[in-house]
């Protein structure tokens, strides 16, 4: 855009959508045969759905439209908490495989210390 931000800039890789489905498929056929009664009995429901809940959200997770979308909701919700910091999307520079946020200065969550006051 020529405006000399810095950016932070998420791709979806070719085939990432395909090979996610498959690994999901092969996750949910073992979690069938090799777990669904344990489940059963030890969480009161099948590991099926387990592996059904995971998959939604995975899936979610590789649709950068709608994390655009969900992005401007939590910025419009939170915008009156200055505690809370959600990146701005770049709409015309963002699409189905890209997603343009601004850059967010912080600490990453694995990081030595992130949750210590």
């Amino acid at each position: 855009r020529g405006g000399g931000e810095t950016v932070a800039v998420k791709i979806l890789r070719p085939g990432t959508r395909p090979q996610v489905v498959l690994d999901l498929f092969i996750l949910r056929a073992a979690a069938e045969r090799l777990f669904d009664d344990f489940a059963r009995k030890n969480l009161g429901c099948p590991a099926t759905l387990l592996v059904d809940e995971f998959a939604e959200k995975l899936l979610e997770e590789l649709d950068f439209q709608q994390e655009a979308l969900n992005l401007r909701d939590f910025k419009r919700n939170f915008s009156d908490d200055p505690s809370v910091q959600i990146p701005g999307v770049f709409e015309d520079l963002s699409g189905p495989r890209v997603l343009v946020m601004n850059w967010q200065e912080g600490v990453r969550c694995t990081a030595e210390g992130a949750f210590e006051s």
